[in-house]
């Protein structure tokens, strides 16, 4: 969908919602990353009296005065929260998709991501969040390469290296590999 039919869309939500904060793939999408950002469009709210609404995943809960910003003129979380809740996700290859893209847009950084992790412990949702951040690789540069990995290491192959650039006995520069596997000399 096209920035011109969403943005129409958002503000209609926005206004049925004022309390509303987009977040989610919505605000991901927001932020760059190349998440669909409707059906259904994913907000956040503070007030646990708001009903749902057809076409809006409601999710209820408090956000602090840091964790949001406007986008296009839209309230959303934070860079840093959008990617917490995406990476939490309970599909793993959804959360993993999600970390490699705010990671390698960077939007976000690792060592952040992992800091969060550590001083949160046992609360909900890290586990997921800390699983995913095992699994991520920031050279990754679209959703597709993520899901071959995956498919690799879930199936229990040896984890690749992304994004290597292979050269000849020369050093001439032969091309890039998405995924590669040094030991075998095997580029995908």
């Amino acid at each position: 969908m096209t920035p011109r039919a969403v943005i129409p869309e958002l503000i209609a939500v926005s206004r049925r919602l004022p309390d509303a904060v987009f977040s989610g793939s919505t605000a991901g999408w927001l932020h760059g990353l190349d998440l669909p950002p409707v059906d259904p469009v994913q907000v956040t709210v503070p007030n646990a009296h708001i009903s749902n609404r057809a076409g809006v995943n409601l999710r209820r809960a408090r956000l602090a005065p840091n964790e949001i910003v406007r986008l296009r003129g839209l309230p959303a979380t934070s860079a840093f929260r959008t990617t917490v809740d995406l990476g939490s996700n309970r599909v793993l290859l959804d959360a993993v998709i999600a970390l490699d893209m705010a990671l390698h847009k960077r939007i976000v950084d690792l060592t952040d991501l992992r800091a969060f992790c550590e001083a949160h412990r046992g609360a909900k949702r890290i586990a997921k969040l800390r699983r995913a951040i095992e699994m991520t690789d920031p050279a990754t540069e679209s959703p597709m390469e993520t899901r071959l990995r995956m498919l690799l290491v879930m199936t229990r192959l040896p984890r690749p290296r992304a994004q290597v650039s292979i050269y000849d006995h020369e050093g001439g520069f032969l091309g890039r590999a998405d995924l590669y596997y040094p030991d075998y000399k095997l580029g995908l």
